[in-house]
């Protein structure tokens, strides 16, 4: 039911399921999965060569549980690609206000991704950037707010997990029921005749 949730995995998955169905799920989750790996390769490439830095990149990823998450309909992937979005942005190509943006965006899914803007916070700090950590601060902020604003146009809320939550959730069960059938889905929801 994660897709359910926060409004910004089923906009980026809404084509890719209207092209390829319940498949386009896994494509989408696949290409999140390839897209990290590809980013952890471009930032440890720095520190290693090309046959060590592409191993250590894909066994990160590919030894651990991450991998389930590919033929789930969760936003998991998406998360996990942002996270690798936002540290090779920041510590690779010294992006670090677009690295706020991104960070702000995952934060308005999920909370605790509010932990990636510490590191950020603490080494401007130490440095006496200041101007730049109030600029990183303030785009974190408008990423937040970005994402608040499509979830209070989607759900009537700022909060996508009260009250609506079963909205999208019920549609794409009823879309996918139509297009596999028999199904046999926890919402109940039959295929119409």
């Amino acid at each position: 039911m994660g897709y359910a949730k926060p409004i910004l995995y089923p906009l980026i998955a809404a084509p890719f399921f209207f092209l390829f169905g319940a498949n386009g799920f896994s494509l989408l989750n696949g290409l999140f999965l390839g897209g990290s790996i590809a980013l952890s390769y471009l930032f440890l490439r720095k520190y290693f060569n090309r046959v060590d830095s592409l191993f250590i990149a894909t066994a990160f990823f590919l030894c651990s549980f991450i991998p389930v998450y590919i033929v789930w309909v969760h936003p998991e992937m998406m998360l996990f690609f942002a996270c690798s979005l936002s540290m090779w942005l920041w510590l690779h190509k010294d992006k670090t206000t677009l690295s706020a943006l991104i960070i702000g965006i995952m934060s308005s899914v999920k909370i605790m991704f509010i932990f990636l803007l510490i590191p950020i916070i603490v080494v401007l700090g130490f440095d006496r950037k200041f101007k730049e950590l109030f600029k990183a601060i303030g785009i974190y902020a408008l990423g937040v707010g970005a994402m608040s604003f499509l979830t209070v146009l989607f759900f009537g809320q700022f909060f996508p997990y009260n009250g609506a939550k079963g909205f999208i959730y019920s549609a794409i069960k009823y879309i996918m029921a139509t297009q596999i059938p028999p199904y046999s889905g926890t919402t109940g929801i039959m295929p119409s005749n």
